[in-house]
């Protein structure tokens, strides 16, 4: 059909005569019955996730209850799209019809050609030859001649007919194969614009309204106060309230052994870079422009470290008395392997065999033994391998997260766990 050719009667070869006139008067009432489908049918099924097209009457459309209201053209292109549809049914429904009516006249051809004698045929070509042929005989050969033509034109007009109607055909099926993509186009953009529309509401309605000079008032309907917040005393509410901000020495405090600042609240150091991140998060939940703030009256400290090298070579060295403004001491084990080189230290004995399958491989061996490859190196001493320290964390996670050794608590005669 889209080549435009007529497509080969296979279902009607074998139709015998009988079956030839039922299939006609089908079709006859199926062209006197074209006009009882439902009005609202499309069978292109466009709106099938989207407008519900399909349950729209032309005849009760109204601007109140219509699914159209915002483009009325859009009602315009499903009624082109019907009338397209009906088009090309009407052109199948006759190419059908063509069809019909060609295997009929072959079939009364090859019954013509049966009927005609034998012996005219055979003597057809003697009395060509022939200058005494009677003229009755050359009467009735011209006869038979023009019956044979006359069913090759009907048969080519047939065809002809078929191919005009396989051609508008393939023209309808193009036109409305392009208005349902651009009805499908149509409603996926507005799907789109639908699904933005919604996402902008949920965002609008969890976003809350909070006042500039509410950046560090407990906001009691949106977010939790902060540690520092609760002990703040605020004055009665009234026009010309002053919002009492934390300095910097109820938050921080500078903690010279290591030299960097500690978070009153958290009681872990923090980089002078990390201040203004460390309060945006919880437990404080700060304005982005008051924790910079916070951080530019940080950075004016004198003598602050920001050398990670230097912290992890600080941790390595012996105890050292306790940190106040850090948590209290903990129970921790030391590596001892080789003191002069190595004092790691960690919370318990699980991950001090990751530590020596790590850096010192080959010191032990699945039952104790030194394995193979490190017999030539220095055998390590009798001594334990690790022991039982006191140690304290200057960050709770990230470089510089190493545990430090210190001294014992003078309360304490056994570390906690």
């Amino acid at each position: 059909v889209m080549h435009g050719l007529p497509r080969p009667d296979i279902d009607l070869a074998f139709l015998r005569s009988e079956q030839i006139i039922e299939r006609l008067d089908d079709l006859e009432e199926v062209e006197n019955d074209h006009d009882v489908d439902d009005t609202t049918e499309d069978e292109d099924d466009v709106d099938i996730e989207g407008l519900d097209e399909g349950a729209i009457v032309a005849d009760n459309y109204s601007e109140d209850s219509s699914v159209w209201d915002s483009d009325d053209s859009q009602l315009t292109e499903y009624h082109d799209r019907r009338r397209l549809r009906e088009e090309e049914k009407e052109h199948q429904r006759r190419r059908e019809r063509l069809r019909i009516l060609r295997r009929s006249l072959r079939i009364e051809q090859q019954a013509f050609y049966k009927s005609i004698p034998r012996s005219v045929v055979a003597t057809d070509s003697i009395h060509n030859n022939d200058d005494d042929d009677d003229d009755g005989k050359t009467r009735r050969h011209e006869d038979l001649d023009e019956v044979i033509r006359r069913y090759d034109e009907r048969l080519a007009r047939i065809d002809e007919e078929e191919k005009e109607h396989a051609q508008v055909v393939s023209r309808l099926v193009n036109r409305r194969y392009h208005s349902v993509l651009r009805i499908r186009l149509r409603q996926r953009e507005r799907r789109v614009l639908e699904a933005r529309a919604r996402a902008e509401e949920a965002r609008i309605q969890r976003e809350p309204t909070i006042r500039p000079e509410e950046s560090f008032i407990s906001r009691e309907n949106h977010r939790v106060p902060s540690p520092e917040m609760r002990s703040l005393e605020m004055a009665p509410a009234n026009n010309n309230m002053e919002v009492r901000r934390p300095n910097v020495d109820e938050v921080w405090e500078y903690c010279s052994p290591i030299q960097l600042p500690v978070c009153r609240i958290c009681h872990h150091c923090v980089w002078p870079d990390g201040i203004r991140r460390h309060l945006q998060t919880r437990p404080h939940r700060w304005a982005r422009r008051d924790a910079q703030q916070m951080q530019d009256a940080i950075q004016t400290w004198p003598n602050l470290r920001r050398d990670r090298d230097h912290i992890d070579r600080w941790c390595q060295q012996p105890a050292r008395d306790p940190i106040a403004s850090l948590p209290p001491p903990v129970q921790g084990v030391r590596c001892d392997i080789y003191p002069d080189q190595c004092r790691y230290i960690c919370r318990d004995e699980t991950s001090m065999k990751v530590h020596f399958a790590r850096r010192h491989p080959g010191s032990r061996g699945p039952c104790g033994a030194r394995c193979h490859t490190q017999r030539e190196l220095p055998a390590p001493p009798a001594r334990p391998l690790w022991q039982t320290v006191f140690c304290q964390q200057l960050f709770p996670r990230g470089p510089g997260s190493l545990y430090f050794e210190v001294h014992a608590p003078v309360d304490e005669t056994t570390p906690p766990a």
